[in-house]
């Protein structure tokens, strides 16, 4: 979505995107130390490092460049250009007596459009909210009786957290250099309700919130699985390509005696056998710590078998089925 709202003001302005939101958002709000691509980091000095959950403890890694999606996360900024970004959006597009937006574009951004399931309320503060809606970039609920909006976002080792209470002219910001989590919203939730006089007592309690090291894995999720299994075919008979009405078309080869997934999208992984027809990928190389945070790199593929005992389709954990095409 914002990505495609990127290339879209790209293409109506005539200039790229990176130039437009420079020309008409950092430069009049002063967000001097805010750029759009790790490649600008050269004019900067104390810029911070990323930092990921590796074996109990926070290991720093290069910075992901993500110049290739850039509307919907490669903004890199600071505390106090986050602070001016923030007094805009609670002065209704205003910024130091200067129209950066209209009013009415301001009411639509923070607006409903979609409405969200209940699994997105926060279970930190569910008995003080109702709903969860999405507007134009902004997530909205109630919290404590006060229309909140807010978002995050991530990249490898990186994360940030915006929240505004409109009516008490409130903004908060949570910047880490270290991958997302719990800590965000629940900080946020802590200085809204110190700010709100909240009693003490009440407030979201930071020390219960633990640090996720990593997802949980599909084999830890796994109790018991058939043990001694081989595949019901030839391993020859799962070759072939499969298709996708949105991830287009993934190849199944023979390669010294193992199957080996050719993603057209991701870099190729051989097919481990797991149980049954059920295998497991193991990719030639991590796409990135965000992508194996959220997805893992040990994904399940399972390979469905007609009557006929011809393979039809295969489903590939997190991605959907893929029908075949061709043998």
């Amino acid at each position: 979505m914002l990505i495609t709202a990127g290339q879209v003001a790209a293409r109506v302005i005539g200039k790229p995107w990176d130039d437009i939101v420079r020309e008409k958002i950092f430069e009049p709000l002063g967000m001097s130390r805010t750029c759009t691509s790790i490649n600008d980091f050269d004019q900067y000095t104390n810029v911070s490092t990323p930092h990921i959950p590796k074996d109990g403890k926070l290991v720093p890694i290069p910075w992901l460049n993500v110049d290739n999606i850039g509307p919907a996360g490669n903004v890199n900024s600071c505390a106090l250009d986050l602070a001016k970004w923030i007094q805009l959006h609670l002065n209704k597009g205003e910024f130091a007596g200067k129209e950066i937006w209209n009013s009415s574009i301001q009411r639509e951004m923070h607006s409903p459009q979609t409405i969200m399931p209940d699994q997105w309320m926060d279970a930190k503060i569910s008995k003080h909210t109702h709903f969860v809606l999405y507007g134009l970039g902004w997530i909205m609920t109630d919290y404590r009786g006060k229309k909140f909006i807010y978002h995050g976002g991530d990249t490898d080792g990186m994360a940030s957290y915006i929240g505004l209470v409109p009516e008490e002219k409130l903004g908060v910001a949570i910047i880490q250099n270290t991958s997302s989590n719990a800590l965000q919203s629940s900080l946020a939730y802590r200085i809204i309700d110190a700010y709100l006089g909240v009693p003490e007592a009440e407030w979201v309690d930071l020390k219960a919130i633990k640090r996720p090291i990593q997802r949980e894995s599909q084999k830890e999720k796994v109790t018991k699985l058939p043990v001694d299994t081989s595949p019901s075919l030839p391993l020859q008979s799962y070759t072939g390509v499969y298709t996708h009405p949105i991830l287009e078309n993934v190849k199944v080869e023979l390669e010294d005696g193992k199957l080996v997934l050719d993603f057209d999208l991701y870099p190729n992984a051989v097919l481990e056998h797991k149980y049954l027809d059920t295998f497991q990928t193991k990719f030639e190389k991590i796409l990135s710590t965000m992508w194996d945070r959220s997805i893992g790199h040990e994904l399940d593929v399972t390979f469905h078998i007609d009557a006929d005992t011809k393979v039809t389709e295969l489903d590939i954990f997190e991605f959907g089925n893929f029908t075949r095409i061709k043998n």
